[in-house]
């Protein structure tokens, strides 16, 4: 290195010393001004840390107070179902069938004998009635009855549907349908 600074002509070397100065000037400079900037780095981390702390713990809350608060909604929904949607058990079957006589006869079909069958739901102290029938009529009538089942504001529901024939001279379809209705 001494050979290579032999070889430079005085005023080569005192550029040379200069840039050396002005760099290592430059280098400190950037170690100490990137030394403050560090320790405020440092301070915002652990301020954005504490925040985030702090809003996972506020959103925790609400959202420990929108599942209660669902579970109120559902609890409210479960009473208001057994006051006006289930059937009443002291009522008994006529007040279904009544309900199931009323829907036919808007939809205006012929109804085969009507089969109910009981059934206690094992979780619930609830009871399902399971009515399984034979209905023949046009398109649109039994279109009508679907409607009448589906739109129907009590726990009539419609389980199953099976197609059994179509008359193509007539145009009457026979359909074997399942309906179930609850009982609270």
């Amino acid at each position: 290195m001494n050979e290579m600074m032999d070889v430079l002509m005085p005023r080569q070397r005192r550029v040379l010393v200069l840039l050396a100065v002005l760099l290592a000037a430059a280098f400190f400079f950037l170690v100490i001004g990137s030394g403050r900037q560090r320790l405020q780095y440092q301070r915002s981390d652990s301020a954005l840390t504490a925040q985030q702390a702090a809003f996972d713990l506020k959103r925790a809350g609400e959202t420990e107070q929108n599942t209660w608060k669902r579970w109120d909604e559902t609890l409210r929904d479960m009473e208001e179902l057994k006051e006006g949607f289930f059937y009443s058990r002291e009522q008994g079957v006529e007040v279904l069938r009544n309900d199931l006589k009323q829907i036919l006869d808007q939809a205006g079909l012929r109804v085969s004998h009507i089969k109910y069958d009981y059934l206690p739901l094992e979780k619930e102290s609830m009871l399902q009635v399971r009515l399984t029938f034979r209905v023949t009529g046009f398109y649109i009538d039994l279109k009508k009855f679907i409607h009448g089942i589906e739109s129907f504001p009590g726990a009539l529901l419609i389980e199953q549907i099976d197609f059994l024939d179509i008359d193509t001279r007539s145009g009457e379809i026979g359909i074997k349908v399942v309906l179930a209705g609850y009982y609270d």
